[in-house]
């Protein structure tokens, strides 16, 4: 084989060797954004949870309220700001049942957690609502 194939040979061996090492040193993948709630069972009227979340955007807008199928929320809204590892944390009281406006037609309804599945919803513009359900005791 002349020398000027083994050297394209070469250069192309290494060429796609820097490439795989390359992606195999960049980090994996962001982790999905999630929310857990605590406690989240058995809860009283007016009892305050800690809302914790992870996999945000640093410095990103999130929104910590309670909700009846994500679009009909709460009044009430807790603001708080991710966190340079993407965590965030918050606190929120719950109520069996509140005032919620209905974000699909703006209109204001009354929600009873004992006849509806509730849940706190952290949002966040890119992201949307991330749901964790609730129950009271």
């Amino acid at each position: 084989m002349p020398a000027r194939r083994i050297r394209l040979a070469t250069a192309g061996v290494l060429g796609a060797a820097a490439a795989l090492g390359a992606l195999a040193a960049s980090p994996a993948a962001a982790a999905a954004p999630a929310v857990t709630v605590t406690p989240s069972t058995g809860l009283a009227d007016g009892q305050t949870v800690s809302v914790s979340g992870s996999g945000y955007v640093a410095g990103s807008a999130i929104g910590v309220s309670e909700c009846v199928r994500d679009t009909v929320c709460a009044e009430d809204t807790v603001h708080t700001t991710a966190a340079a590892d993407g965590t965030f944390s918050a606190q929120y009281v719950a109520r069996k049942q509140f005032q919620a406006t209905d974000w699909s037609t703006g209109q204001t309804i009354t929600v009873d957690c004992a006849v509806e599945q509730c849940q706190i919803v952290a949002w966040e513009q890119e992201i949307g609502p991330i749901a964790q359900p609730i129950s009271f005791g």
